[in-house]
């Protein structure tokens, strides 16, 4: 157990270090390929167009969410970038991903895309909202 949690803690401070954009993109590649076989859906993209799709974004939108404009930091892991389904469900296509922060794919998928839209609406419509206070452990 306590090797599994140094493995761990020692792949997610190497992901931290990552600021070089292809080595980035390979590392979300990787996890992708990975989820696919649990989860189901199908995986057709090859390395070479993986790589120029993300190149694109990088040219199109800077290391940032192609959604929410929010920067990619690949020591925070939900602001990390995500490999999204445009469409839930139809699989990695060159045509049905895009590149978003882990925060926005996963409240997106947890709701789905009616609610999660309605859920945005709400917040910057309501006049009840409560702004955050942080207390510091100073």
């Amino acid at each position: 157990m306590l090797a599994a949690n140094a493995r761990k803690k020692q792949r997610s401070s190497d992901m931290g270090e990552e600021k070089d954009s292809a080595t980035t993109a390979e590392t979300l590649r990787t996890h992708v390929r990975g989820l696919w076989p649990r989860h189901n859906r199908p995986y057709y993209i090859d390395e070479e167009l993986y790589m120029q799709l993300w190149d694109e974004h990088v040219q199109k939108y800077g290391f940032k969410c192609s959604v929410t404009g929010d920067a990619f930091d690949m020591a925070k892991k939900a602001t990390r970038p995500s490999v999204d389904q445009i469409s839930a469900g139809s699989g990695y296509w060159a045509w049905n991903i895009r590149f978003t922060t882990c925060v926005f794919n996963t409240a997106r998928n947890m709701t789905g895309d009616a609610h999660f839209e309605q859920m945005c609406r709400a917040v910057l419509e309501s006049k009840y909202v409560q702004p955050c206070v942080h207390v510091s452990s100073a």
